[in-house]
């Protein structure tokens, strides 16, 4: 294996921590990320839980990112089922409580986005690939080669 076993743990550990940030961040409830209210949509609608949208949605994206020409690693992969897997189980089994009291909210907010760029930081340098979402912002941004910022930012505005 090119990256061995040690790489391929962090791999998914990188991914349970960004579920736990995310989570955090959901739970926190002073509103979603422009992809956890698609998640949170999606979930409402098709009567699937939010890291099953979260699934749907990651395979909808890699097959975009397919037929845009990118790259897809192991950790595309795994991101796309991981990361909603753990999500349901935080979850389901309310391991991480929804936030009654906006200070504690906030609180919640902020360590979940820093979790969240923590959790980014074990599972990319990892080395097996970006996940489907950050697939799509590269493959957006080579294709049409506009700045990443402005890729990025109407990416985000379409998952609003």
């Amino acid at each position: 294996m090119k990256h061995g076993m040690k790489n391929f743990i962090r791999l998914v550990i990188g991914l349970f921590v960004c579920s736990i940030g995310i989570v955090l961040t959901i739970q926190a409830n002073l509103g979603l990320s422009p992809w956890d209210a698609f998640h949170h949509g999606l979930s409402k609608n098709l009567g699937i839980t939010m890291g099953q949208a979260s699934m749907l949605l990651g395979i909808i994206v890699v097959i975009v990112d397919m037929f845009l020409g990118e790259n897809l690693g192991v950790g595309t992969i795994l991101n796309m089922f991981l990361i909603g897997i753990f999500m349901d189980f935080f979850m389901i089994n309310n391991i991480i409580p929804v936030s009654t009291n906006i200070v504690i909210g906030f609180i919640m907010l902020f360590i979940g986005m820093f979790i969240i760029g923590i959790g980014c930081v074990i599972y990319i340098g990892a080395g097996y690939g970006s996940g489907p979402r950050d697939g799509l912002m590269v493959a957006l941004h080579k294709k049409t080669k506009r700045p990443v910022k402005t890729i990025k930012t109407c990416i985000e505005m379409f998952a609003l």
